[in-house]
């Protein structure tokens, strides 16, 4: 299967549209079911590279274990993707980072969650160290330089994945239903399912970070609707909750369910 990239992004200026590209192309592609024995190996690496490189320049290490949680799958391709491009010092932080959780491998995630003793402050530190720009350009020149990529517009790399779905059966999509669902960050399912239940379009990850709640760090994330709003989504462990920004609704609910614990 050929590297698809937007037929714009051959001539841009700028590194990180390349990039995008190719992460675009491959989330529409997972979004139709196609999985990984149907497109580019490398393009799926690259894709996931660049997923946990944003949540770690921004939100640290001790985010993205979570995020994932800690999902092997990912951690794999990151590591193939890293080893890919070459970046040494990328994935000896990251090689240190799978060290550092080695002991918690096999724990239950939510149990964790309240319970987290691992200090990843040295490995954002030095991941921070990091030029900011390396592993854009990295990943840039190789997908714009590997013999497999090809260039489509918009309309065409649609015609092309409709193309490659249309002869799958019934039973086979809900296996790759299944299969996908697996190696999708959970919180990235609930926030689309979350949307299509509100009639609203998911948009954009806006921000991310780890917030305490009585001493329980959560993971929040933030993200825009197609009408520019923007929602706080938080993980509690038995259930969601999706908020405002302020986080006043999460605010409110904890406090209803203190007290119905205490009443």
């Amino acid at each position: 299967m050929n590297i698809v990239l937007d037929l714009g992004v051959e001539k841009s200026q700028d590194k990180y549209d390349v990039v995008v590209s190719n992460v675009e192309f491959i989330k529409k592609a997972f979004d139709n079911n196609l999985i990984d024995s149907d497109l580019n190996p490398n393009s799926i690496a690259l894709y996931y590279l660049d997923y946990f490189d944003e949540i770690v320049a921004f939100s640290g290490f001790k985010a993205f274990f979570f995020k994932t949680r800690n999902s092997a799958y990912i951690k794999d391709e990151v590591k193939k993707a890293l080893e890919l491009l070459k970046l040494v010092k990328h994935l000896e932080i990251f090689n240190d980072y799978l060290k550092t959780i080695d002991p918690i491998n096999e724990m239950d995630i939510y149990q964790l969650e309240g319970n987290m003793k691992i200090s990843f402050y040295d490995l954002d530190e030095a991941y921070r160290d990091l030029s900011e720009t390396l592993i854009e350009q990295a990943q840039a020149d190789y997908l714009l330089n590997h013999p497999d990529t090809i260039f489509l517009s918009e309309v065409d790399q649609d015609k092309l994945i409709q193309s490659m779905v249309k002869d799958i059966s019934v039973e086979e999509m809900i296996k790759r239903e299944n299969e996908i669902l697996k190696k999708v960050p959970s919180y990235l399912r609930d926030i689309q399912l979350i949307c299509n239940e509100l009639n609203k379009q998911f948009e954009a990850l806006t921000d991310s970070k780890i917030q305490m709640f009585d001493f329980d760090p959560k993971v929040i994330v933030y993200f825009k609707t197609h009408d520019e709003k923007t929602y706080a989504y938080i993980d509690l462990g038995l259930e969601v909750v999706l908020c405002d920004e302020h986080l006043n609704e999460i605010k409110r609910y904890l406090k209803a369910k203190l007290g119905e614990l205490n009443g």
